[in-house]
């Protein structure tokens, strides 16, 4: 079950100081290890299947569906193709 962001918060707010300087800690690592500099060629694609796959289980159908409909709502046609190389 995830939490919302507002339940987090609470929960943080119950914990002692050195429980939250140990999350401090977590998270700074996490943040400067989860944002990484895309490069051309380097996608690591079964980690981006993986947090598709995250992201959509968090969604509820309704959310998914605004989402699609979100994506379907305009096409947008490339009208450079060598925009696209490097």
């Amino acid at each position: 079950m995830l939490l919302s962001l507002q339940e987090l918060k609470n929960a943080v707010n119950r914990l002692s100081a050195s429980e939250r300087d140990e999350l401090r800690a977590y998270l700074e690592e996490e943040v400067s290890t989860s944002h990484q500099v895309m490069q051309s060629g380097t996608m690591d694609v079964d980690a981006l299947l993986i947090a598709a796959q995250e992201i959509r289980e968090s969604m509820s159908p309704q959310d998914f569906e605004t989402m699609l409909d979100a994506m379907n709502e305009e096409f947008i046609e490339i009208t450079d193709e060598d925009e696209w190389e490097q």
